[in-house]
């Protein structure tokens, strides 16, 4: 994932791996993969790869790209919730990429609540290559 106005590009790793959040920020496999329609979500920590999600703002965009897309993605909402909250896993009709990450940021110690970012992707730059 590339955020340019951030000067960010991060590398998203599976979370069969309980290690790998330390690595990065990790996709949730009971949500559905990057490219498909529905709810895609991604979970990283606020004081190391995430943090500068801080500065986000409804309207940046940012790239994903996998083995067989680029796609670009529009920030459409940031919440703030308690870290019970599980809409953010619910299924969506649209193509829609969730963030992760507990806050407040400047806390040292256990966050007491997750700063959700929403995101709907606005266009398709490389389309996945079908296979005969």
């Amino acid at each position: 994932m590339t955020f340019e106005r951030q000067g960010r590009e991060i590398y998203v790793f599976g979370d069969e791996d309980p290690s790998n959040l330390k690595r990065g920020p990790v996709w949730l496999r009971m949500t559905k993969p990057f490219g498909s329609q529905g709810n895609t979500v991604v979970a990283g920590h606020r004081d190391t790869h995430f943090r500068f999600l801080k500065d986000a703002q409804v309207g940046d965009r940012f790239l994903v790209e996998t083995d067989s897309t680029r796609e670009e993605y529009r920030i459409t909402q940031i919440r703030v919730v308690n870290p019970a909250e599980r809409s953010l896993l619910a299924p969506s009709k649209k193509q829609v990429l969730t963030l992760v990450t507990c806050y407040p940021f400047h806390l040292l110690g256990r966050a007491t609540r997750r700063m959700i970012i929403r995101a709907e992707v606005v266009s398709l730059i490389t389309a996945p290559v079908a296979i005969n």
